[in-house]
């Protein structure tokens, strides 16, 4: 985590990160040796500098100090962005934007501390919110990114958790709080180290004094992440199956409007394919797409691939609800809805080549939820390889995610994730 006074770079300020810049103020180390950290600019910074003054020096060593003891005013950090951040220790007040942050302030028992939150997590708070001993008076942000400003000041915000970089300046000017985005959708399934929702579950760890239930958290992603990596191993690449995965709208909406959002090498859904071994045909029509992108149905008319993966989002961060996605979540029992909507897939001509049985779609809360892309791509396991991952697994490993996060939960009689043909 890129916590200024963490001098070793380990998911904890203690004793050792003292030690370390002790021993560089005797001479027992060379400042070669101590650890440097670089902002979004590209800027580099010694991490021993936790005072942020440009200088490693014995009030490091204080500050440090007052960070273990948490009497220091502020802790100083990177964000999620590679923002140069700086938060408070006392915190009464927290503005949450959306599902995966409220998910991170449940796994460290501090709900309580929320006057607010986006139009999603609001919505379905009944889950979201449930540790809360009122959550009545939080206050719906309705669209994150532009909120209204005058109203946020009443509730006296101590510190404010987005969850994109979007007017982050305007964010801190009009309500006062310490604004930062931990980047917890900023997904690496290849090092999940380096994964937002790892190091961003750490920085929170510190923030709100629970770094053990963020380690804890932490080991669930990891230890997934290598049971899939090496399951992957033991398929060739010739036994891959191809998949187009597809954000739904576009063509997939009205066959009028002939352009499709497929997703690029960054996203979390692409991350997540190639985590349980399926090959993507992104990487054999548009290699260079690293951000999700429009493409033109043209450039699909002679594609053969063997499955179909389409994603759906029900509530927008601009606070809209589009009614024509499925009922989908925590919240819903019933799955007829997304059982008719995937089997409407079938009505797609340009896939009429396919499978009807290997359409299929996937939920917003496994995508953007904080599970750092493993429940999704242990459905997508599932559905690419069941002997792999059956389906008794992933409903195994939604509950473990579950009581992790800290929720009185039962997954087994309630929420619509995913439909699976028989």
């Amino acid at each position: 985590m890129d916590i200024f006074g963490n001098a070793d770079g380990n998911s904890r300020i203690d004793k050792e990160d003292v030690r370390i810049i002790q021993d560089y103020l005797d001479g027992k180390i060379e400042l070669s040796d101590m650890l440097v950290t670089t902002d979004a600019n590209g800027k580099s910074y010694y991490v021993a500098d936790a005072n942020r003054d440009g200088k490693i020096t014995s009030e490091d060593v204080d500050f440090v100090n007052s960070l273990i003891d948490r009497t220091a005013d502020k802790v100083h950090f990177l964000d999620g962005y590679g923002i140069m951040s700086s938060c408070r220790l006392n915190i009464d007040n927290v503005i949450s934007e959306y599902t995966s942050e409220c998910e991170m302030l449940s796994l460290l028992g501090v709900q309580d501390k929320i006057v607010s939150v986006g139009n999603a997590p609001y919505q379905m708070k009944n889950y979201f919110l449930m540790n809360m001993n009122d959550s009545s008076s939080v206050y719906n942000l309705n669209n994150m990114h532009s909120p209204d400003y005058e109203a946020l000041a009443v509730l006296e915000p101590d510190v404010w958790i987005a969850h994109l970089n979007m007017n982050m300046d305007v964010k801190k000017e009009k309500s006062q709080a310490d604004v930062f985005s931990p980047n917890l959708t900023n997904i690496d399934l290849i090092n999940p180290y380096n994964s937002g929702c790892v190091k961003g579950a750490l920085l929170l760890g510190y923030i709100f004094n629970n770094t053990a239930a963020a380690e804890r958290y932490v080991n669930w992603i990891v230890d997934n992440w290598n049971l899939m990596t090496d399951n992957t191993k033991t398929i060739s690449e010739a036994d891959k199956p191809s998949v187009l995965y597809f954000w739904y709208g576009g063509y997939l909406h009205d066959t009028a409007n002939k352009v499709l959002t497929i997703n690029g090498t960054s996203s979390i859904g692409y991350q997540a394919l190639n985590l349980v071994g399926g090959h993507a045909v992104i990487d054999d029509i548009a290699p260079s797409l690293i951000d999700s992108g429009k493409i033109g149905i043209e450039s699909l008319v002679e594609v053969r691939a063997d499955y179909l993966l389409v994603h759906t989002v029900k509530y927008q961060g601009d606070g809209k609800e589009l009614a024509y996605i499925p009922a989908q979540g925590y919240l819903v029992d019933n799955n007829s809805e997304l059982v008719a909507f995937q089997e409407g897939l079938a009505n797609n001509v340009l896939f009429d080549y396919m499978e009807d049985t290997n359409k299929y779609i996937t939920c917003n809360e496994l995508w953007h939820g904080g599970s750092g892309g493993i429940l999704l791509a242990a459905q997508i396991g599932h559905i690419l390889y069941p002997d792999l991952y059956s389906e008794g697994y992933l409903n195994g490993l939604l509950q473990e995610y579950v009581d992790i996060m800290g929720y009185d939960y039962d997954s087994s009689k309630h929420g619509v994730f995913w439909y699976f043909y028989e």
